[in-house]
């Protein structure tokens, strides 16, 4: 209601605005509604983010509507949306909970590569934190 309100008063819905229609479709329960939302956002030249996708996600994987689930998974792939662990995971929670168990599998090992970079990413925050820690503790022994 609030986005045709908008639309109405001329006022053109952003990225924020989407996000946060599709977390409360998310919240509710309208995992079709949510998948709208994407469609209009698409339909609008509005651009799509991760947290966005992967609250229509978990709208999906609430009610197991794993079909949807993966239809969100591979137009993000297709928009150029970064996928994250959140979104493999809650896809293939949707599958699981549809009684797809092999897709599921599917889904968790196709997430290696994202695993792999975002370990290689923490690892190099890790070590820069390290360094830091070590120049603020021999800096106060001078």
């Amino acid at each position: 209601r609030l986005l045709a309100d908008m639309a109405f008063a001329c006022v053109a819905p952003d990225t924020i605005t989407y996000s946060a229609a599709v977390s409360a479709c998310e919240k509710g329960g309208q995992w079709a509604q949510a998948l709208q939302l994407l469609v209009d956002m698409s339909s609008n030249c509005v651009a799509m983010q991760t947290i966005t996708c992967n609250a229509a996600l978990r709208a999906c994987a609430k009610d197991g509507e794993w079909a949807q689930a993966l239809s969100v998974l591979f137009s993000m792939a297709s928009f150029s949306v970064d996928l994250d662990t959140i979104s493999y995971s809650t896809a293939a929670s949707a599958c699981e909970k549809g009684g797809e168990w092999l897709k599921a599998l599917e889904l968790l090992a196709d997430m290696e590569p994202v695993v792999d970079t975002l370990l290689y990413k923490l690892s190099a925050v890790f070590g820069n934190l390290r360094r830091s820690e070590h120049r603020a503790c021999h800096g106060h022994q001078t």
